[in-house]
């Protein structure tokens, strides 16, 4: 009977703490609830509005290709250009890449160089993207490009094997169409340490 009388007293000495504590921090336990329910309820929304903005991008992009397909070649040029600023990394890759195909066939080299250099000053596109368009500078410029230029867009020395790979094989036609036999064995050594 003692026992059964304790354990009354110290659940009734529990629920006064529990009751306590919830009328002094009443409201801080709302107001963290309700901080929870909405972080939890805006995480979908922001997935929705992203996926919605990137759905809205797609759209100009495919309004572009039809532009570019129709007799109204210029306004689909203007959207791939537009499209060059976008947020998404994929849509400026794809855009460019387009729009290099566009001048490169109606041979405006100029416009070409205009937008691998827009790519290349871009801080969000990564890095191997970027490494990509310096090949496509490199090759479009490859006649009349200096050593030093083509050096510093290669950096052969600073780059995963793949690139590293491409970057001596142009360095080593570089060198063979400059007569330059004692750089062009040396690219020669360093591809076959690559193998």
């Amino acid at each position: 009977m003692n026992d059964q009388f304790k354990n009354e007293i110290e659940e009734s000495l529990l629920k006064d703490r529990l009751f306590g504590f919830y009328n002094k921090y009443k409201l801080l336990l709302i107001s963290i609830s309700m901080i929870i329910l909405i972080i939890l309820l805006s995480f979908p929304t922001y997935e929705e509005y992203k996926i919605r903005k990137n759905s809205k991008i797609l759209e100009k992009y495919s309004e572009a290709i039809l532009f570019l397909d129709s007799k109204d070649q210029s306004k689909g040029i203007n959207y791939l250009t537009e499209l060059l600023k976008s947020p998404n990394e994929k849509i400026k890759i794809i855009s460019a890449t387009k729009l290099l195909d566009i001048y490169l066939q109606q041979k405006k080299f100029a416009d070409s160089l205009n937008v691998i250099n827009t790519v290349l000053e871009d801080k969000t596109i990564s890095d191997d993207s970027k490494k990509l368009f310096k090949i496509k500078k490199v090759l479009l410029k490859f006649d009349n490009i200096s050593e030093n230029e083509l050096l510093e867009l290669l950096e052969p020395s600073k780059t995963n094997v793949n690139f590293q790979r491409i970057s001596l094989l142009l360095l080593l036609d570089f060198y063979s169409m400059k007569n330059q036999t004692d750089k062009k064995k040396e690219i020669e050594i360093k591809l076959k340490e690559l193998q």
